[in-house]
C-alpha cells in the first residue's frame, strides 16, 4: 500500500496541474471571502461564515480536477478489489487536506482585523475535512461508471454543483414539502453550514461519513460489475449493504443532537432559561409562522426552528408548532395580532413579483399572548423568548418613567418608541418645578419606577436637590446629558445656562467632575457638509463635501458596548471616588473613548465649525482615553442606582436619522444600549446577559482607516500569492528530484 501511495503522490507531484487546481483553489476561497463580502471596503466582518461558505463552491472543479490526474496512474498493482479505490482516495483527500492547511491562511490574517471565534475555525475545518471525504468519494464512483476521463470530468463537476447548490432552487418556486425535504437533505452545502458556526452536529457528521463510505462501496460493486462478477454472494452483499445503508439513514434523519461549541454557547439554551421554564406550570404554545420560501432565502431561519425546538424540549410545558402562514385566511388573523408579513422580491424566467413572508413568533399562556414580529435569526430569540415568557408567568409590566429636560426642539419620540417595542410601558412624566405645567405628575411622586432624563438645560435647584434626594432614597435613574446645550438646528454654538451649571454640581455628589471641555476622538463619525462658498466666504457653485468630525465620536466595541456607538458633543468626566464615599457610593466607568482621543478647551466658545474643528490633537501628550459614560452604586449592592451618559443628543430624534434614508433607518446602539441601561438598574444581569449572548465582536477594530489599505494588499499577498509561492517551490523540489533520478 505505501509503495502504491507514492506512486500516486509522484504522480501529482511531476503534473504542473496539481499546483495550478490547488493555488486556484486557495485564490478563490480568499477571493470569495475578501472581495466578494467588500471585506476591506467598509463591510468587513470577522465572521467567518462565509469563508467556510466558499469550500463547497471551490471544490466543484478542484475535486474532478484532482481525480483526473490520478486517473493516469497504471492500476496494475495487486489490491483485493474492495481496496483498489483506496490509494486514489487516501491520495485526493491528502492533497484536498494540504490545500485546506494553505487556505487557513485567511482566518489567521483575519485575526490581525478583530476577534475570531475560534471554535467556529476548528469546528469549521473539521466539518469540511468530512464535507471532502464525501465529495471525493463521489467523484472517484462517477470516474468508476464512465470510461473516458473527459466525460467523467464534466459529469461529476456537474453533479457537484448540483449537490452543492439543489437547495437555492426554492428561490425559484415554491416546492411540495417531500420534495423540500429531498432537496435539504442531498444538498451537501446545507448539511455543512451547521459547521461554518461552530456547531457539531451527530447527524451531518454521520451523513458525511455515510456518504463516503456509500459512494466508496458503489465505486467498488461498479467495478466488480464491468468485471463480469455475477456471483451470488455479490448479489447478497449489494442487498445487505442497500438495505442497512437506507436504515441508517431513516434512523440518522430523526436525530437531532448538536454539540454548540461556541464560546457562548449561542446555539443552547442557558441557565437562567432554564430557571424561568421551571416555573411554568400551565400549558405555554409557542407558534412559529415560517413563510417556506424564507428558509432558502435565509438559512439561519433553520437555526430558529432548531433553538425552539430545543427550547420546548427544557420544559414539559412547553410546545412549539411550526406553521406554514400561506393558509387561507391566516395573513388577516395575524395582522389582528400585530404580525404583518415581510415584503421580498421573487422572480422566474419571465415575471418578477413581491411576495410577504413571516417569520414571527406567537407565545401563548392562559389566554394571554406575546408576540415576536420578526426573527431571522437567534440573535435575540432566547432573549425574546424567556423575558416574554417571563412577563406572562410573573403578570408583570416593565414600567419605566421618562423625564425630558432638555430645551432640544426635535425631541425623543425614536426613543419612547423603541423602549415601548423592547416591552416597557413607558410613563412621561416631569421634573418638579414643571409639574402641571406639560405633565401632571412629576418624578419624584413614581419612586419605585426606574427613571430616564434626557438633558439638563431646565433644571432648577430644587429639581437638582430633589433628584439627589430620590437616587440617595433608593431610586434608579439613567441620566443622558452633558453640562452643555448645543445649537443644533442653527449654528452648532456651545451654550452653558444655570441649568446646566446646576445639573454639573449635582453630580459632585457622586464623585464625577465634568471637564470643562468638548472630547475629540479619531475614531470619529463622517458627516456632509454642503456649501456655496469658498473659505473666504466668495460665492462658488454648490459642492459635497465628506467630512471627518471628531466632535461626533465613534466609539469602538467595548465591554458594555459589544457593537460600539456614536456620541455627539460629548463631554468626558474624571471620577473621585474619594467623593462619592461619604455618601456611601463607588462610581465606576461604563464607556471609554479610544486612546486617540483629545479634549477641545473653551477660549471664548469652543470651536464646533465641522471645517474648523482640529482633526488631531497638537501633541502625542494630549491623547488619552476619556470616561464618558459610568454607573454609581451604592455601598453593600450589586445593582446601580444611577448611570450617566454625557450626551443628550445620541437619543434624540435628529441625530439617530441623521443621514438616514427614513426617519424609522436610524442607528438604534444608543437606544438599545439606553435599554441595557433600564436592565442593569432593575437589577436583570441574566435577563440583560441572554440579550448580549450572541453578539460577537466582527468588527474590524486592530486596524485603523488609514492603515486599512496597506493591509489589505499585505493580505492578499499572504492568502493569494504566497500559496502560488509554497506551491511554486514543492514543485521545483520534485522536479530537481526527478532529474537527478533521471540522471
Amino acid at each position: 500500500m505505501k509503495s502504491i501511495l507514492k506512486r500516486y503522490f509522484f504522480n501529482f507531484a511531476i503534473n504542473p496541474f496539481t499546483y495550478i487546481l490547488v493555488s486556484a483553489f486557495g485564490i478563490f476561497i480568499s477571493l470569495r471571502f475578501f472581495v466578494g463580502q467588500q471585506f476591506f471596503l467598509g463591510a468587513g466582518s470577522t465572521d467567518l461564515h462565509s469563508f467556510f461558505s466558499a469550500f463547497p463552491p471551490a471544490c466543484i472543479l478542484f475535486l474532478p480536477g484532482l481525480i483526473s490526474i490520478s486517473s493516469n496512474v497504471k492500476k496494475d498493482f495487486t489490491l483485493k478489489s474492495v481496496f483498489i479505490f483506496l490509494p486514489e482516495f487516501l491520495s485526493v483527500f491528502l492533497l484536498c487536506c494540504f490545500a485546506i492547511f494553505l487556505s487557513g491562511l485567511v482566518p489567521v490574517c483575519v485575526s490581525f482585523f478583530g476577534d475570531i471565534e475560534i471554535s467556529q475555525v476548528i469546528i469549521g475545518f473539521i466539518g469540511i475535512l468530512f464535507y471532502f471525504a464525501a465529495a471525493v468519494s463521489f467523484v472517484i464512483f462517477i470516474f468508476s461508471i464512465i470510461k473516458s476521463a473527459g466525460a467523467s470530468f464534466v459529469v461529476s463537476a456537474f453533479f457537484l454543483a448540483i449537490i452543492n447548490s439543489v437547495h437555492n432552487i426554492p428561490l425559484y418556486f415554491n416546492p411540495p414539502e417531500f420534495l423540500s425535504a429531498i432537496i435539504k437533505f442531498i444538498s451537501f452545502a446545507w448539511r455543512f453550514d451547521s459547521f461554518s458556526k461552530g456547531i457539531f452536529s451527530i447527524s451531518d457528521f454521520l451523513f458525511f461519513a455515510s456518504c463516503a463510505v456509500f459512494f466508496y462501496v458503489l465505486a467498488f460493486f461498479i467495478k466488480e460489475h464491468k468485471k463480469g462478477n455475477k456471483s451470488v454472494y455479490l448479489k447478497k452483499l449489494k442487498r445487505a449493504f442497500l438495505f442497512s445503508f437506507l436504515l441508517f439513514t431513516i434512523v440518522n434523519e430523526n436525530l437531532n443532537f448538536k454539540i454548540d461549541f461556541t464560546s457562548s454557547k449561542n446555539f443552547s439554551v442557558s441557565k437562567y432559561s432554564k430557571k424561568v421554564l421551571s416555573q411554568v406550570e400551565d400549558p405555554v404554545s409557542i407558534s412559529y409562522y415560517l413563510s417556506p420560501k424564507l428558509k432558502s432565502l435565509y438559512p439561519q431561519v433553520k437555526d430558529v426552528t432548531d433553538f425552539l425546538q430545543s427550547y420546548a424540549v427544557e420544559s414539559k410545558q412547553v410546545s412549539v408548532e411550526i406553521i406554514n402562514p400561506s393558509k387561507e385566511n391566516i395573513a388577516k388573523k395575524l395582522s389582528e395580532i400585530g404580525i404583518r408579513g415581510y415584503p421580498i422580491r421573487t422572480s422566474s424566467a419571465d415575471s418578477a413579483s413581491i411576495t410577504n413572508v413571516y417569520s414571527a413568533i406567537k407565545i401563548d399562556y392562559l389566554g394571554k399572548s406575546e408576540t415576536i414580529p420578526f426573527v431571522l435569526n437567534i440573535s435575540r430569540l432566547e432573549f425574546d423568548l424567556t423575558r416574554k415568557i417571563k412577563s406572562l408567568i410573573e403578570e408583570k409590566e416593565n414600567p419605566v418613567q421618562v423625564v425630558c429636560a432638555s430645551s432640544f426642539a426635535n425631541g425623543y419620540s425614536l426613543a419612547f418608541q423603541y423602549l415601548e417595542a423592547e416591552g416597557f410601558s413607558v410613563i412621561q412624566t416631569s421634573l418638579p418645578s414643571e409639574k402641571n405645567l406639560s405633565v401632571d405628575i412629576s418624578f419624584d411622586e413614581l419612586s419605585d419606577i426606574p427613571l430616564i432624563i434626557f438633558g439638563s438645560d431646565k433644571f432648577t435647584k430644587t429639581d437638582c436637590k430633589i433628584l439627589e434626594k430620590f437616587i440617595l432614597n433608593g431610586g434608579k435613574v439613567f441620566i443622558a446629558s452633558q453640562p452643555y446645550s448645543i445649537d443644533f438646528e442653527d449654528n452648532w454654538f456651545v451654550k452653558q445656562n444655570e441649568s446646566n451649571q446646576l445639573f454639573e454640581r449635582l453630580m459632585f455628589t457622586f464623585g464625577i467632575y465634568f471637564k470643562q471641555t468638548l472630547t475629540c476622538d479619531i475614531s470619529n463619525l463622517r458627516i456632509t457638509m454642503t456649501s456655496n462658498s469658498d473659505v473666504n466666504g466668495n460665492k462658488k457653485s454648490a459642492h459635497t463635501e465628506y467630512i471627518n468630525y471628531p466632535l461626533w465620536i465613534s466609539l469602538r466595541a467595548q465591554e458594555n458596548a459589544l457593537s460600539g456607538l456614536s456620541l455627539f458633543w460629548p463631554c468626558a468626566f474624571d471620577i473621585d471616588n474619594e467623593v462619592a464615599e461619604i455618601e456611601r457610593l463607588k462610581t465606576t466607568p461604563l464607556l471609554f473613548t479610544s486612546n486617540r482621543s483629545w479634549q477641545i478647551p473653551r477660549t471664548e466658545n469652543f470651536i464646533t465649525n465641522p471645517f474648523a474643528v482640529p482633526k488631531s490633537a497638537e501633541s502625542e501628550e494630549e491623547y488619552s482615553t476619556f470616561a464618558v459614560c459610568a454607573s454609581t452604586t451604592k455601598e453593600n449592592e450589586k445593582n446601580p442606582s444611577l448611570i450617566l451618559f454625557a450626551d443628550q443628543y445620541a437619543f434624540s430624534d435628529s441625530l439617530l436619522s441623521y443621514n438616514s434614508n427614513s426617519i424609522f433607518d436610524v442607528d438604534s446602539r444608543s437606544l438599545d444600549f439606553l435599554c441595557n441601561g433600564i436592565f442593569m438598574l432593575n437589577g436583570e444581569d441574566e435577563l440583560l446577559s441572554l440579550k448580549t449572548k450572541t453578539t460577537f465582536n466582527t468588527t474590524l477594530y486592530k486596524i485603523s482607516n488609514e492603515n486599512i489599505r496597506n493591509a489589505a494588499i499585505k493580505t492578499l499577498f499572504t492568502t493569494c500569492v504566497l500559496p502560488i509561492f509554497i506551491n511554486l517551490t514543492i514543485g521545483f523540489v520534485f522536479f530537481l528530484k526527478r532529474r537527478r533520478f533521471n540522471k
